[in-house]
């Protein structure tokens, strides 16, 4: 198990077996944080509901690049509702991870996962696409033309997660970024360079690129990192 928060609000450690934590922190299994959904949903034409597959995904950006309706669908898929998170356990490294706003169904090659009591919903979407996590679930895929994740195997594994006051924080801080980032690729969709507010242009805090490894190091280098039980 390793140590993974380097700077933490209250300044306290606490000596665990094997490592040291910050206060207030607990060694879990991601089983005691999480669950899978398993919501069937049986096709039916009549429907028009939202639905998300693989491909409405974005690669690592966290977002949805179009939606589906439930109309098109021939096979069995999944529930979700607005606030679950989505993980595409296929080829999770491509790290197809969103957190849904509105009520739909899903592809079954996507996870549709819930937080447990004393877990925050926002703070879970972060750990579950954080690159650490991801790099996990692709170690331990299944398969080798097409691999998909392993809960099974994630289930398992052990984690450093914080008091629920900090998981709060922490979530906001990473919201607060992917509000910044969108904001940024929404300008640069509709006004070319020459409209941009001096200020977007000339400061690079504000840029897409700055905001992407800000959020990046905040993910692999603050937040979580875990190992399988022995």
């Amino acid at each position: 198990m390793k140590s993974i928060l380097k700077v933490n609000i209250m300044g306290k450690y606490k000596q665990t077996e094997p490592s040291e934590i910050p206060e207030g922190w607990n060694i879990l299994h991601l089983d005691d944080v999480s669950e899978l959904v398993k919501d069937v949903y049986r096709p039916n034409e009549q429907d028009n509901m939202h639905y998300v597959g693989l491909e409405h995904i974005d690669q690592q950006n966290l977002t949805l690049n179009s939606i589906g309706n439930s109309s098109e669908i021939k096979s069995n898929k999944f529930h979700f509702k607005r606030g679950d998170i989505l993980f595409g356990k296929l080829r999770p490294y491509f790290r197809k991870v969103y957190r849904s706003t509105f009520d739909g169904v899903c592809s079954t090659d996507i996870w549709v996962v819930r937080s447990k009591n004393g877990t925050d919903q926002g703070f879970l979407f972060y750990f579950l696409a954080n690159k650490d996590f991801v790099d996990l679930a692709s170690s331990g895929s299944s398969g080798t033309r097409m691999p998909r994740a392993d809960w099974d195997y994630l289930k398992e594994t052990t984690w450093s997660i914080p008091s629920i006051g900090e998981q709060r924080a922490i979530a906001k801080i990473l919201s607060d970024l992917d509000e910044k980032i969108e904001l940024n690729r929404q300008m640069n969709k509709t006004k070319p360079s020459n409209q941009l507010p001096r200020r977007f242009l000339n400061n690079g805090l504000w840029s897409s690129s700055f905001l992407d490894m800000k959020k990046r190091n905040l993910l692999t280098g603050c937040l979580m990192d875990g190992t399988l039980v022995n």
